[in-house]
């Protein structure tokens, strides 16, 4: 199959493909997002969450993947259900609670970078929950997963939220909390 270093490499181009996604709408540098108009809002290199997705995943899915041999075909079953309705209840969330245009989401929907994320992301929570719960990892990798997996998460949340006001708000935290709080059960679990 694939190995740590092939698994790192193709996370990182799905990133890379989302970045040339943004680029070619217009939505990669916050020069081009005011040439189209929008004067509020994260270019994709603005987000805290694709720097996290970029320089963080790519680590974490090549942990991960060293376990891949020990996935049944039902915990991937269930996996691939569970992510797709994660990942699209959160887009959709974050497109319902849009105030401002993204790299990811513009007039109220997802672009197709949005969309190419929707497809990263339920890929990433795919291997996560697999990883925690349809095999037997190291406890020093579930460790060293746990803590990347919460850098990323706060990065993509807090930092945001400190860089879109200059504060950090409630739903930042308890988004950040609730994730915390499901790596620490699944690391004990």
């Amino acid at each position: 199959m694939f190995s740590f270093d092939a698994v790192y490499w193709i996370a990182v181009l799905a990133v890379v493909m989302q970045a040339i996604i943004a680029m070619t709408e217009g939505m990669f540098l916050p020069s081009q997002m005011r040439d189209r108009g929008f004067t509020n809002g994260f270019s994709f290199v603005q987000h805290c969450g694709m720097w996290g997705d970029f320089l963080i995943l790519p680590f974490a899915i090549s942990l991960m993947w060293r376990y891949h041999d020990k996935w049944s075909t039902m915990a991937t079953a269930l996996a691939l259900a569970a992510g797709l309705l994660i990942t699209l209840g959160m887009h959709f969330s974050w497109v319902k609670g849009a105030t401002s245009q993204e790299h990811i989401l513009s007039n109220k929907g997802l672009t197709q970078a949005g969309w190419a994320h929707v497809i990263y992301m339920w890929a990433v929570l795919v291997m996560i929950m697999l990883f925690y719960f349809g095999g037997e990892g190291s406890p020093q990798d579930e460790m060293w997963i746990a803590c990347l997996l919460a850098a990323h998460v706060a990065l993509g949340t807090i930092g945001v939220s400190l860089m879109k006001s200059g504060r950090v708000d409630f739903g930042s935290v308890a988004t950040t909390g609730v994730a915390w709080a499901a790596l620490a059960v699944a690391v004990i679990w």
